[in-house]
């Protein structure tokens, strides 16, 4: 790393889940885990293609400047650990494109060592519905690449419901993927 970074005064707020997790504020020290789960399996990339693989510790470096410094008031893209109630941080999940009043996009990774707990599903369910409130969204929406059953069925946990595919949509390594479009909206 390349000299102190200046932390933001106006960090995302926690988003308490359930007993087992929260979200959280990233910490310099979650760049251990990152490290750690992103070089784990290749899939997280294939899917993320905005996370590289290998992630080294220049990427983790990144990263972590990048989030530790956005101001989150007047933000359109903030991002959230996903943290154990041991205070491990096992995955992230953001918003992106935020457009108050009107919609805003969900994203997420999880480490694989915890995949197949559920914890996505209701990360995402959380933080879906804190964007509702906070920023009034009336609609949540979620891409995930062809092939990604997992995300797809974090997203149906979640509540969000099957839209569209688009064709040919996105591009990674050369290869042409379908892109699934999920939406969820708020009741009113």
């Amino acid at each position: 790393m390349t000299g102190p970074i200046e932390l933001t005064d106006d960090p995302v707020p926690t988003i308490p889940v359930d007993d087992e997790f929260s979200l959280t504020p990233a910490r310099w020290e979650d760049r251990a885990a990152h490290l750690e789960h992103l070089n784990v399996s290749p899939l997280i990339h294939h899917y993320l293609a905005s996370i590289p693989y290998p992630y080294t510790e220049a990427d983790a470096d990144e990263w972590m400047r990048e989030i530790l410094t956005r101001p989150y008031t007047g933000c359109d893209e903030a991002d959230w650990t996903i943290r154990l109630a041991s205070g491990e941080a096992v995955g992230e999940c953001w918003l992106l494109s935020i457009l108050r009043g009107n919609r805003a996009e969900v994203g997420y990774w999880m480490a694989p060592a915890y995949w197949g707990r559920g914890i996505p599903g209701r990360a995402v369910r959380a933080l879906s519905l804190f964007a509702m409130r906070e920023f009034d969204c009336r609609k949540i929406v979620a891409t995930i690449r062809d092939g990604n059953g997992r995300s797809r069925r974090v997203l149906e946990k979640a509540g969000f419901a099957f839209e569209a595919t688009l064709r040919s949509h996105t591009v990674h390594e050369g290869r042409s993927y379908d892109v699934h479009y999920f939406g969820l909206w708020r009741e009113s």
